[in-house]
């Protein structure tokens, strides 16, 4: 028996931040999802396992309920049945989806936040319990592990399918426990909400598939979705098919040894190169634009100018490698001037006490005076303020936290200590 397992499409969405050069087409969610019902098919799949948000809240019910039903149908077809959780993004879509579908097609478990477990018998005789629970509604602050009652042949192989917040106990969106989540059951599960790919084994196995598009600069790394066999009345460990045809990644520059303005250029357009390389070597032959965060860090001669180079190189490269092509989305400059901080942070100027809070930031937080515990907690404030703001509120909401608030500040501070001694050096 062959199952694909994916979660977290967000039909409606498409990739975020990616050049208008790139056919907005191919950046869509819903492109995605056709993309995985081809892969279905193409493996010879038996069952398509969704854990949830397959839809991007009810208001994109309109531009998500075609292809989903398309593909559905499609599957269908071919002889494969979809088996579905409700997310809390699609808590509303999906019932009603599963009402206008035979349950032939497409079996939406656990409606009503209640457990409920599929059996599924094959003509070869390989059986598979699905077990799963669905969002009745937006938020749900308990565990609904608290609810599971389910007995099933210890004989017979079992699946777990969740939309839920794992090991984040004060969570709004279905709170898990791992511990929990291997006790019940085979103890393997099929999770969703977490678009950044996790597996985790251990005697069996907990797997958050992500999302198969990557659709931020916060979803690094292959994304796609995932291919499991059950034998002989085993489940095996999922294998990651990596379909996205985006990739977003993160890489850190050390500038330490530079010191003319013509050897950053190099470095970077060197390290962009090196970069787009492996990962179109690693990512497979749907992958079409790689989108770069870069961060510049160390002690450098050039750090005066570092700011204008990073402006030109976001504003202005794009690079064909291989069959697609790379953007540098965003370069954080991390750098400071080439001076002795500590020798700095002894005298009496703005430098000096700039050069004294860096010092103080870049060490482990039970050793921050009270001064610059004040001033986190002026910052996570604000950041919350930030994020609390009605502008911002179709965005996904960060977790505001002392480690942000630090980052914030050690970013200004670099930033600050750089302008003042240029102004002195000058």
């Amino acid at each position: 028996m062959k199952l694909v397992l994916t979660g977290d499409i967000h039909l409606g969405r498409s990739s975020s931040r990616i050049p208008g050069s790139v056919d907005p087409e191919q950046l869509r969610s819903a492109t995605a999802w056709l993309r995985i019902v081809d892969l279905a098919i193409r493996e010879k799949a038996d069952i398509l396992c969704l854990s949830g948000d397959i839809a991007d809240q009810a208001n994109k019910f309109w531009e998500s309920i075609g292809p989903l039903k398309t593909g559905i149908e499609r599957l269908a077809g071919n002889g494969i049945q979809t088996v579905a959780v409700a997310g809390n993004h699609d808590h509303d879509v999906l019932p009603g989806l599963a009402d206008q579908l035979p349950s032939e097609s497409f079996k939406l478990l656990g409606r009503d936040g209640k457990w409920e477990n599929f059996r599924l018998q094959l003509e070869c005789g390989e059986v598979l319990n699905i077990q799963g629970w669905s969002f009745p509604r937006k938020l749900v602050t308990t565990s609904p592990l608290d609810s599971y009652k389910l007995t099933t042949d210890k004989n017979e192989p079992t699946l777990g399918m969740i939309h839920g917040d794992l090991n984040s106990p004060s969570s709004p969106y279905a709170p898990l426990n791992l511990a929990r989540l291997h006790s019940l059951g085979s103890g393997n599960w099929l999770l969703g909400h977490i678009h950044a790919p996790l597996l985790i084994k251990e005697s069996s196995w907990v797997l958050y598939p992500g999302s198969p598009q990557a659709l931020d600069p916060g979803e690094t790394g292959p994304h796609g979705p995932w291919i499991l066999d059950v034998a002989n009345g085993r489940i095996g460990t999922p294998v990651q098919i990596p379909l996205s045809t985006v990739w977003y990644e993160n890489e850190e520059i050390d500038l330490s040894e530079i010191s003319k303005p013509n050897e950053l250029q190099s470095i970077v357009l060197e390290k962009i190169q090196e970069t787009g390389n492996r990962i179109f070597d690693q990512a497979g032959t749907s992958l079409i634009h790689t989108s770069l965060r870069i961060n510049l860090t160390g002690q450098t001669a050039i750090s005066h100018i570092v700011e204008k180079t990073a402006e030109e190189i976001t504003s202005d490269l794009s690079l064909t490698i291989q069959n697609g092509t790379i953007s540098v989305e965003r370069i954080e400059n991390q750098t400071i001037p080439q001076i002795d901080l500590i020798e700095y942070s002894k005298s009496k100027s703005a430098a000096g006490a700039v050069a004294g809070l860096l010092l103080e930031l870049e060490q482990e937080q039970d050793h921050f005076s009270e001064a610059v515990e004040k001033l986190i907690q002026i910052t996570v404030e604000k950041l919350r303020n930030a994020e609390n703001s009605g502008s911002y509120g179709s965005l996904e909401r960060r977790e505001v936290n002392t480690e942000l608030a630090r980052k914030y500040l050690l970013t200004s501070s670099r930033a600050l200590l750089t302008e003042l001694t240029g102004q002195i050096d000058g």
